[in-house]
């Protein structure tokens, strides 16, 4: 869907028949649901969910009404930017919400928006005379094709194996090929009843020639505030990414991740529906590296 002042506007969708169609005629007014749900990038989230909402159907000449239902919306942002929201509801089939459906699709969501801002910076680089900082964005654009295809077979992976674990050591390395690194690795975390957050070294892949960390028994049950990484819990359990150089983070947090030779790192939160799970980690063990905002 996209907003057109205090209308909204479809694109594609599914018809009745379960095959595609064009809904670009298909308007209605910017009500109090919809102004809601416009408002991803106001108040960010990965998809939003609403019930007794009046269903439509597409019948190939005009929208149908149906009875109502629920409706999740996931915002699509392009170069972190708001641009539209897809939805899926229950109009056609009657079946109930399903949370592991939702998650991905805001999956396929993020890598429609990394396709659309890929597809725009190929544009500006089709013009001659390339200067210095739009070669650096071809190679940014270079890389960002290789987590792309990472990540879609990361998300393939998973989605055809419920049991996702007996994958996980093949989509790290595809992931830490991808990314450059020198090690890919997921930690799990578990909430103590008196609120301690203990974190797990579950699984990991490293490059050629750099040491593994697993099995490492001080990464088992580790109590990361105790461990002097409480900005980790606080900063991951509110969904937000950790990367830099590590001589910039704080002096608590830089023995430990010098002891595993870690130059720069970048630490993405793992959520499961609404908890926070755990967290996916690169490291390099090389250069002090900035990160690219493709790779975040």
């Amino acid at each position: 869907w996209l907003r057109y002042g205090e209308t909204i506007r479809g694109t594609y969708g599914t018809g009745l028949d379960g095959c595609t169609t064009d809904e670009s005629d298909f308007e209605k007014p910017l009500d109090e649901i919809w102004r809601e749900l416009f408002q991803a990038n106001e108040k960010p989230f990965r998809w939003l969910r609403r019930n007794n909402v009046p269903q439509y159907a597409w019948n190939g000449h005009a929208p149908e009404p149906r009875l109502t239902g629920w409706v999740v919306a996931t915002p699509i942002l392009k170069s972190g930017e708001y641009c539209a929201i897809f939805t899926n509801d229950t109009a056609i089939t009657g079946r109930p919400c399903q949370s592991a459906q939702q998650d991905m699709l805001a999956l396929f969501c993020g890598l429609l928006g990394q396709l659309l801002a890929r597809r725009e910076g190929k544009q500006r680089l089709a013009l001659e005379g390339k200067s210095l900082q739009e070669l650096h964005a071809e190679s940014e654009l270079q890389q960002r094709d290789a987590l792309l295809q990472a990540v879609a077979f990361a998300a393939k992976r998973f989605f055809e194996d419920p049991a996702w674990e007996s994958g996980a050591a093949e989509v790290l390395a595809t992931l830490g090929h991808a990314a450059k690194v020198s090690r890919a690795y997921i930690f799990s975390q578990e909430t103590t009843v008196d609120n301690r957050c203990l974190a797990t070294y579950r699984y990991e892949w490293t490059a050629l020639g750099v040491s593994p960390q697993l099995p490492t028994p001080g990464l088992t049950g580790l109590d990361l505030a105790a461990a002097g990484f409480l900005r980790w819990t606080e900063e991951l359990s509110h969904n937000r990414i950790i990367d830099g150089p590590v001589h910039t983070f704080p002096a608590s947090e830089q023995p430990l991740l010098r002891q595993q030779d870690i130059q720069s790192l970048l630490v993405v939160p793992i959520f499961a529906r609404d908890r926070w799970w755990g967290f996916l980690g690169f490291d390099d063990c090389h250069t002090m590296r900035t990160w690219l905002a493709a790779e975040k």
